[in-house]
């Protein structure tokens, strides 16, 4: 018994060195140490059991130890393939390497002690000794939250996989002298762990935002069941800043000093753009904009910083009670710096300007010391009298000012931010001043810190569109070619999976192709409900057995599946997880996530760095159960990030919503590894995640509240930025696309709707889109729907999805014009959009004309919904004309 038990201990003081990384550095979980070595201890004592047997029939051998070491490695690995989720499919940002170590390690350091084994018993001392100082030293003087994270993370994984090395090397001196010998080969094999580690640091320095998997046990080892990779970003990747791109014309870029200003200058030959900053007030007051013959005005009139300086806050706009200095403007090699310092009593804040000019686009980076900022406001224009809040469809998160032929943006680099969250605020203040832009809030984590402001703002005046829209500055979906051509066929019915089956059979034996179909009602307790514990499928609609059945179906068919996950809303009734698992506000109170009004159980927001972890435990489960071939997540592409803050202390990015960004689009790639397919979101602010995740139902109106069949389609943001991206489906949910005097129609819609639905569909060249069965008259008018979307707007989507917009027109009394003219007309109905493979695409979605179209030429091909002999026709195939009349809700697309 004194023998069991000294292993058990030897075993677990070797784990507890990385647990007490990851728990109690990391994330000041005394709990979750405490479990993991509980589950730690049951792996030992199977350990422990195998040993004895095995020392008896092998201890003379020299192949023991490597065969020792393979077997509790492997057996390891198993438990994380198999268990946890940690497979190289399921989380291909798993450490092999490092859970082969951790789990060998555990094994083979007690057996050392068992073995009495002298000088390998020193060796593990000396080492242990040397990596916890190591350790020590790193959590105490790298202040950087994120590189301690990566410094603890990296240790770990080499630090475990050093010391079953060296254990090897130590006990078989044949094992190390196989390229040198004895010391040398250690010490080589220590520098180059080390130098790795340093190097590996220094590449990549950004902590991951969420923790590992625990899988079947709540308190299962973070190290046991992660050991993360390097810290990165998504898989998918980010390609560079938010700021708009270049201008179409080039202009010549020049800071001038005139008197007590700076101008900063875009010369070309149409326009002279002057962004002039004159230091007088430590706010965006400062600065003007000067173009054309325009009297010069403010695009944010008191933008700027909201002190808290005890417990009063004091915006830049009411400081008259401050004490102001700021340093002299100099000039850097980017641009301009200027520091201001603000004071008040005892307490003093600096925060620094640095201005740079880049084509059209001032680039405005404001960095303060300490936590007294609470927020930055980019506040109102001024001086811009008749102008217009122009909000553009799918950019969710900020809107334009129109003025005087001028398009203006201002906003954050949201991948550059260090805020709590955004705030959109669009609305105007006089017949001269209009809010059009954001505020930026830091807010204190629960043990009453703020974090010090860090932004990177964009003003950019152009008298064209494309110059102000924002790049969305994520790499493309590897997934828009299987999805392109693809209806989504959406199923939200409480109904036996059998019906939804039939009804997939049906539209199969119809010829009815490429289809992604999605069952959103399915989970144990049904929808929104003891969310995260969904498995297994609802029994009252037919099981695990009946959802299977469902999903084979599709797969005979051809078509993709996916059932409904969510990772952020976390019910009261879940018999998984613990409190601990929510997101907290400032106050230390769990954060109100979706209320469910037919149970009326409230959920509370599931923290983001604890999303990962149910992801991995659940989204496997879902795939090897039922066989999906593509992900549907709820929430996550919907919402902007910083509406998912978690405030709470222990998480090292606490209080930012970067960390939230990142954390989500790990669930993403995690959720495209897990089902081996692509993975769709719910739309609303998905222009964040576009390429990051692979397809969303998109969401059309800015509000549920406003029908989306209102909003003019203008379609160069969606068709420039998002489309090159990722896949969109249909352009919202057919009660709020459909509502009226602002509630949502839930039945009754005509043929003449679905004309209006696909014509938008067309024009933004999304993929088609049906919503649930229920929402129909009769299931016959439900599959002819299916059918009319997968001949209609998937015929058009197979040739622009791929394909480039070359150019985007606007029919205006008449007459095609570019979007600019379009907009100060009001008139973004009948629109022209040409394709570099090209195609041709014509969309009338005015409510009563009609618009007469003649080609110069006779298509090869074209798909269209016209006047054909005094009735509307739709076809697909070799039309037999050049001339077409499009009805309102019509449409042509041709290839030449």
């Amino acid at each position: 018994m004194k023998t069991f038990l000294r292993f058990l201990l030897l075993g677990l003081l070797t784990a507890a060195v990385g647990e007490w990384q990851f728990s109690v550095f990391l994330r000041s979980d005394l709990r979750n140490f405490f479990g993991s070595l509980g589950f730690n201890a049951l792996y030992l004592t199977g350990v422990y059991l195998l040993t004895r047997p095995m020392l008896s029939l092998l201890r003379k051998r020299l192949a023991f130890l490597p065969l020792y070491t393979a077997l509790f490695g492997f057996t390891g690995l198993m438990v994380e393939w198999f268990l946890i989720g940690n497979s190289p499919w399921g989380n291909p940002q798993a450490s092999q390497m490092g859970m082969f170590a951790y789990w060998a390690c555990m094994a083979l350091v007690p057996l050392m002690f068992l073995l009495q084994r002298r000088s390998v018993q020193g060796f593990i001392v000396r080492y242990g000794l040397v990596y916890i100082v190591l350790v020590l030293l790193g959590q105490s003087l790298i202040a950087d939250s994120d590189w301690r994270f990566a410094f603890h993370i990296y240790s770990v994984i080499l630090g475990y996989a050093g010391l079953m090395l060296g254990v090897l090397m130590e006990a078989l001196p044949a094992f190390g002298n196989v390229l040198l010998n004895g010391a040398a080969m250690r010490y080589a094999v220590g520098l180059a762990l080390v130098l790795f580690l340093l190097l590996s640091s220094c590449a990549a320095p950004q902590a991951p935002s969420s923790q590992p998997a625990t899988a079947l046990f709540p308190t299962l080892s973070p190290i046991a069941t992660s050991i993360l990779s390097a810290p990165s970003l998504p898989a998918q990747g980010l390609a560079g800043p938010a700021a708009p791109p270049a201008p179409e014309t080039e202009c010549a870029n020049r800071i001038v000093a005139e008197a007590n200003s700076w101008v900063f200058e875009c010369a070309t030959g149409s326009q002279n753009l002057r962004y002039r900053y004159t230091p007088e007030t430590g706010s965006l007051h400062d600065l003007m904009v000067e173009t054309g013959g325009l009297p010069p005005f403010w695009p944010s009139f008191f933008g700027g910083p909201i002190f808290v300086f005890g417990d009063r806050e004091i915006p830049i706009w009411s400081s008259e009670t401050l004490i102001w200095s700021h340093t002299e403007p100099r000039l850097t090699p980017d641009g301009l710096e200027i520091t201001w310092q603000a004071g008040r009593d005892e307490q003093q804040v600096a925060y620094t300007y640095r201005f740079s000019i880049h084509g059209k686009t001032l680039r405005i980076a404001v960095e303060a010391t300490g936590g007294l900022m609470g927020a930055f406001s980019l506040d109102r224009s001024e001086a811009t009298p008749g102008a217009r809040i122009l909000s553009i469809p799918y950019l969710a998160t900020f809107d334009l000012l129109f003025y005087e032929g001028l398009f203006v943006s201002l906003y954050f680099d949201w991948i550059q931010s260090a805020a709590s969250r955004y705030e959109k605020v669009s609305l105007p203040y006089s017949e001269r001043s209009f809010h059009f832009s954001q505020m930026a809030f830091y807010e204190l984590d629960t043990a009453g810190v703020r974090l010090p402001l860090r932004e990177v703002i964009y003003l950019t005046v152009s008298d064209r569109l494309a110059d102000v829209l924002p790049v969305v500055p994520n790499l493309p979906s590897p997934y828009r070619e299987t999805l392109t051509g693809h209806t989504l066929i959406d199923i939200w019915t409480e109904a036996p999976f059998s019906e939804s089956q039939a009804l997939i059979e049906e539209l199969h034996r119809r010829g009815v192709r490429d289809l992604l179909v999605i069952r959103h009602t399915w989970q144990r307790c049904g929808y929104d409900d003891c969310y995260p514990s969904i498995l297994p499928a609802r029994a009252e609609w037919g099981g695990d057995e009946g959802l299977r059945n469902l999903a084979e179906a599709a797969r005979q068919a051809g078509y993709l599946f996916a059932v409904h996950e969510n990772y952020t809303d976390f019910y009261p009734n879940a018999d998984i997880g613990s409190p601990e698992d929510l997101a907290l506000d400032s106050e230390g109170r769990p954060r109100p996530a979706w209320f469910n009004q037919t149970t009326g159980l409230q959920s509370h927001l599931l923290s983001p760095f604890r999303a990962l972890d149910f992801a991995r435990q659940i989204s496997p489960d879902i795939h090897r159960r039922y066989g999906t071939t593509a992900a549907f997540v709820d929430v996550l592409t919907a919402v902007p990030p910083w509406e998912k803050t978690d405030y709470h202390a222990r998480y090292p990015n606490r209080a930012r919503f970067l960390p939230v960004f990142r954390a989500y689009s790990e669930v993403l790639d995690l959720l495209r590894a897990a089902h081996a397919g692509p993975v769709i979101g719910e739309g609303g602010a998905h222009f964040l995640y576009a390429g990051l995740v692979d397809g969303v139902a998109a969401a059309y109106q800015p509000d549920l509240s406003q029908g989306g069949w209102r909003v003019p389609p203008l379609v160069d943001f969606a068709l420039l930025r998002l489309h090159p991206l990722m896949v969109s489906y249909g352009v919202g949910y057919f009660p709020y696309y459909f509502a009226q005097d602002e509630q949502p129609r839930w039945s009754g819609y005509t043929l003449e709707d679905h004309y209006h639905y696909m014509a938008t569909e067309i024009a933004f060249c999304h993929a088609g889109y049906v919503d649930s069965p229920e929402l129909f008259d009769s299931a016959e008018s439900w599959l002819a729907w299916a059918e009319r979307e997968a001949r209609l707007v998937g015929s058009i989507h197979r040739l622009c999805a791929s394909a480039r917009p070359v150019t985007i027109l606007y029919r205006v009394n008449g007459e095609l014009v570019p979007v600019e003219r379009a907009v100060a007309a009001g008139q973004l109905e009948q629109i022209l959009i040409e394709y570099n493979n090209g195609l041709q695409v014509y969309v009338n979605r005015h409510p009563i004309e009609f618009w007469s179209v003649e080609l110069n030429f006779r298509p090869s091909w074209a798909d269209f919904s016209a006047m054909v002999d005094g009735a509307r026709q739709d076809f697909v195939g070799v039309p037999q004309t050049a001339s077409f009349l499009l009805p309102p809700s019509g449409w042509l697309a041709v290839m030449p």
